[in-house]
């Protein structure tokens, strides 16, 4: 975003309104710590008080930033908001999933499991399509605990129920990982070459590829550059 959003004139102008700090959270991991950083890049807008409003995660292109950030100020579409719009209809497994999108960017993930496994309860037969993405990212959740084994059930169970998701290579992907953050080195090559041989096509190929290597040729920097 430093190269595109936060340089676009639009942007410049709009920031003038503002304080901006900027952060290298690899560095101040303390502090990203302490604000519940759960993923790069994080935009986190605070009131005049200190206190949050609310964050946006990830990539955003400048007029949706602005737009976004605009809304947050308006009081609209932050985590204050839904926790209302959620008191006033507990039933809506949309306000449920969005609720808990905006507990997980706040490394909140007691609140986030809390959400996701109410959109599994409020729709079982999943007319709003949302019941693969609250498995994945139920799964997710263990992995950012470091609960790895877990996680890997976790995935694995999404998959079964529901093996046409678009969310399946992801999980596909993360059960060799997780077995490698587990110190299972054999199962993540097993599960590693299988990626390969049931998704020749994926763009994590070349990904693959290398943790494949790393596994196979430990300490040789010639095999994993």
């Amino acid at each position: 975003m430093d190269t595109t959003t936060f340089i676009d004139p639009a942007v410049v102008g709009f920031a003038k309104n503002f304080v901006f700090a900027k952060v290298n959270g690899h560095v101040d991991s303390l502090l990203e710590r302490n604000v519940g950083i759960s993923g790069h890049p994080t935009v986190i807008l605070f009131a005049p008080d200190g206190q949050e409003v609310d964050r946006l995660l990830g990539y955003f292109p400048a007029d949706t930033f602005m737009l976004e950030l605009n809304n947050y100020l308006a009081g609209k579409n932050t985590l204050a908001d839904y926790l209302s719009r959620v008191a006033a209809a507990p039933n809506d497994p949309q306000l449920h999933y969005t609720l808990a999108d905006k507990w997980t960017a706040r490394s909140k993930y007691a609140e986030a499991r809390t959400h996701y496994n109410k959109v599994l309860e409020l729709d079982p037969e999943n007319k709003l399509g949302l019941n693969d993405d609250a498995s994945y990212y139920l799964a997710f959740l263990c992995r950012k605990e470091k609960n790895f084994l877990k996680a890997i059930d976790g995935f694995r169970a999404m998959i079964k129920a529901y093996p046409a998701s678009e969310l399946r290579e992801d999980a596909e992907t993360y059960i060799p990982w997780l077995y490698a953050q587990a110190g299972d080195s054999a199962q993540a090559l097993k599960y590693y070459k299988e990626f390969l041989v049931n998704f020749p096509a994926s763009k994590e190929t070349e990904w693959v590829t290398e943790q494949i290597q790393k596994i196979e040729h430990p300490g040789d920097s010639t095999k994993t550059e």
